[in-house]
C-alpha cells in the first residue's frame, strides 16, 4: 500500500478517500508525456513509474523512479502541470488516483499533510540530485546495481520483469553493455537473468557492487520522511 496516505491521519484520510479511484498499472504504459498536461496525481501502492527523459535525436535516460514510497505527478502540487518527462509503468501494479486539484485543496486545508507531501518532493529531489552525481561519476556496473537494487526496494518480490532494451533505455547506454553487466552479475550469482526477467538472487552481494548513492538515497528519505520507517 502506499506509505504516504498509510501515515495520514484519518481526518486527513477523509479529504481524499472519497476522490480516490483505484487502477492497474500495466507494464509499459505511459501515464503522462512529454510535454502534455497532468490532472491526476497518483498514489502508487505496488509497482514502479519511472520519470524518462526525451532528446530530440530519440535517446532517452530515466530521471528517477517512483513507488509505494511516494506520488506521481509532483509538479501540480506545485501549480505546474506541465509534464518534463514521459512518465511510464517499469514494473506493474497498482495505485490510486484523484484529481490533482483535490490534493491542493486538502493540502491547503491541513498543514500537516502539506508538510507530509513536501516533504517528500524534497526527498524526490535528494534522490534526482544524487542520481545525476551517480550518472556522471560511477561506472555502469555500480549504476546498475544501484538502480536494480532501488527497482527491488519498491517491488513484492524478488522477481523483476525487466528486459535489456528497458534496462539500456532507462541507464543510457547501449544494449551490449547491459547484456555484459547482467553477465557477469550472474556468473557472480548476483541475479538471474532469462526471458526478460530478473530475479534478485544475492542482494548483500548486489549491495556491495552497487556505488554509495543507494544507501545515501535511503538517508535523505529516513532524514526527510521519518514517518515511513526504516
Amino acid at each position: 500500500m502506499n506509505q504516504i496516505l498509510d501515515v495520514l491521519s484519518e481526518q486527513d484520510r477523509r479529504l481524499l478517500d472519497p476522490h480516490l479511484t483505484a487502477v492497474d498499472l500495466e507494464h509499459k504504459v505511459t501515464l503522462f508525456e512529454s510535454g502534455t498536461r497532468m490532472d491526476r496525481i497518483y498514489f502508487v501502492d505496488s509497482g514502479v513509474v519511472s520519470l524518462v527523459g526525451l532528446l530530440a535525436d530519440g535517446a532517452t535516460a530515466e530521471i528517477t523512479t517512483v513507488g509505494r514510497e511516494g506520488f506521481v505527478n509532483v509538479g501540480s502540487l506545485l501549480d505546474d502541470d506541465l509534464a518534463i518527462a514521459r512518465h511510464t509503468v517499469q514494473v506493474p501494479g497498482t495505485a490510486r488516483y484523484l484529481s490533482a486539484e483535490v490534493v491542493r485543496d486538502a493540502a491547503d486545508r491541513s498543514p500537516a499533510m502539506r508538510g507530509l507531501l513536501y516533504r517528500y518532493v524534497q526527498a524526490l529531489i535528494a534522490q534526482i540530485s544524487q542520481s545525476v552525481v551517480c550518472n556522471g561519476v560511477h561506472g555502469i556496473e555500480e549504476r546498475m546495481a544501484r538502480w536494480l537494487l532501488m527497482t527491488h526496494d519498491r517491488s513484492d518480490g524478488d522477481e523483476l520483469l525487466l528486459t535489456q532494451e528497458f534496462l539500456a533505455e532507462m541507464l543510457g547506454v547501449r544494449r551490449p553493455t547491459v547484456t555484459l553487466v547482467a553477465r557477469t552479475f550472474q556468473t557472480a550469482g548476483l541475479i538471474r537473468y532469462r526471458r526478460g526477467r530478473i530475479t534478485i538472487v544475492d542482494r548483500p552481494g548486489l549491495e556491495e557492487a552497487a556505488c554509495e548513492c543507494h544507501g545515501l538515497i535511503g538517508e535523505h528519505f529516513r532524514r526527510l520522511i521519518p514517518e515511513l520507517g526504516p
